[in-house]
């Protein structure tokens, strides 16, 4: 996304205008803000997850939920509702028989490495 847009016109409509980034802030700032005085801190969500998300970005969203003590969540949405529904299908949760990887020609493998401190 190059540019921030604001729906301008009835949800569903398509009617979006471009706005600056100073303003989209501020109007995600003024929401929070809003929501917090009218339902409590637990009301506000900051969700995030996105393949190419830098650990700046999600520490930060992180820090701002400790802070303000929004409502939290564990891992993914998608994540914590596909393995239930795979293990019941499958009958457990397990990735390629290791023993597989002497057949192949090529095997990739990634690592990630995460670290949650402070988070309580």
């Amino acid at each position: 996304m190059l540019h921030p847009l604001k729906r301008v016109g009835p949800k569903g409509s398509g009617a979006f205008a471009r706005i600056s980034w100073d303003e989209a802030l501020d109007t995600i700032e003024e929401k929070f803000l809003q929501a917090e005085a009218r339902h409590g801190a637990e009301s506000v969500w900051p969700y995030y997850y996105a393949g190419t998300m830098g650990r700046v970005m999600r520490d930060g969203i992180n820090r701002l939920t400790h802070a303000k003590k929004y409502s939290r969540f564990y891992s993914t949405i998608c994540v914590n509702l596909a393995w239930p529904g795979y293990i019941a299908g499958t009958g457990r949760l397990a990735g390629p028989d290791p023993r597989e990887m002497a057949k192949s020609d090529c095997v990739v493998i990634q690592y990630e490495m995460r670290c949650h401190a402070g988070w309580s």
